[in-house]
C-alpha cells in the first residue's frame, strides 16, 4: 500500500485523507494540499490499489501508470458493489486506523474526494457503521437510486458531514450528477451543502476558503 503524507505542523488538529481521481497515484493530490495551505492539518495521499491496465471493463495501455478506486466502472446504476472496491475499503480503513493511532478522533478524520475518488468517498462513507468529521467529494458525486441508498446506508454514519463542488461546465461528470446527490443525501438526513462554481472537471481553486470554513465548523 503507497501513502504520501504532508502537514505544516507537527501536532495538526485534524487530517484530511484524499482520494485522487481515475488514472491517478499517490502524488497526485499533493499540489492541491501545497496550495491550499492549511494549518494545523495532516494531509494523507493514499494511492488506489487497482492499476488500471488490469481493471475489468477499465483497460487502457494509455493509463498504464494510473490507478483505480474500483475494478469495474463506479457511474452504473448499481455500482459500486463491495467486490468491485474491496482493495480500496481496505486502503482507507487502514488509513483511518493509522490516523487513530496517531491520536485523531473520527470526528476529526476528513474524506476529500476528486473525480472517481469523489464517487468512491460518499460510498465509502454511507457503507460505515461510524460517522467521520466530513466528507468533501468535488466533481464526483453519487447519483444513485433511493433503493441503492437503503440497500448500502448504515444509519451510524449520518452524522457525518458531507460538502459537495462541482464545475458548472464540467463536460466529464456534469453537475447534475452533484445535484441529485445533494437531493438524495437530503431526503436521507444528511446535513449535506452544494457549491457550483464555472470551471470544468477540475478542483476549483476558489474553494480554498468554503473548504476551510467546512473543515472548522465544529473546532
Amino acid at each position: 500500500m503507497i501513502i504520501k503524507y504532508f502537514s505544516l505542523t507537527e501536532k495538526p488538529k485534524r487530517a484530511i485523507i484524499a482520494l485522487h481521481g481515475w488514472t491517478g497515484n499517490a502524488s497526485s493530490m499533493e499540489p492541491i494540499a501545497k496550495f491550499f495551505n492549511f494549518p494545523d492539518t495532516k494531509w494523507l495521499f493514499p494511492q488506489a490499489p487497482y492499476k488500471i491496465n488490469n481493471s475489468t471493463n477499465l483497460n487502457s495501455n494509455k493509463f498504464s501508470n494510473g490507478y483505480s478506486w474500483s475494478n469495474h466502472t463506479v457511474r452504473d446504476n448499481n455500482t459500486p458493489k463491495k467486490s468491485y472496491v474491496e482493495k480500496s475499503i481496505k486502503v482507507l480503513r487502514k488509513c483511518i486506523k493509522f490516523l487513530e493511532n496517531n491520536g485523531f478522533n473520527k470526528n476529526k478524520i476528513f474524506i476529500l474526494g476528486f473525480s472517481q475518488g469523489a464517487i468512491f468517498s460518499l460510498w465509502f462513507i454511507i457503507n460505515q457503521k461510524f460517522s467521520m468529521g466530513g466528507c468533501i467529494s468535488i466533481s464526483g458525486g453519487f447519483d444513485k437510486s433511493k433503493q441503492f441508498m437503503r440497500n448500502n446506508l448504515q444509519s451510524e454514519s449520518k452524522l457525518t458531514r458531507i460538502l459537495l463542488l462541482h464545475g458548472e461546465n464540467d463536460k466529464i461528470i456534469i453537475p447534475d450528477d452533484s445535484k441529485n446527490t445533494y437531493k438524495l443525501f437530503k431526503d436521507f438526513g444528511f446535513d449535506i451543502k452544494l457549491k457550483l462554481y464555472p470551471t470544468a472537471h477540475r478542483i476549483p481553486l476558489k474553494a480554498k476558503k468554503i473548504i476551510w470554513n467546512f473543515l472548522i465548523k465544529n473546532d
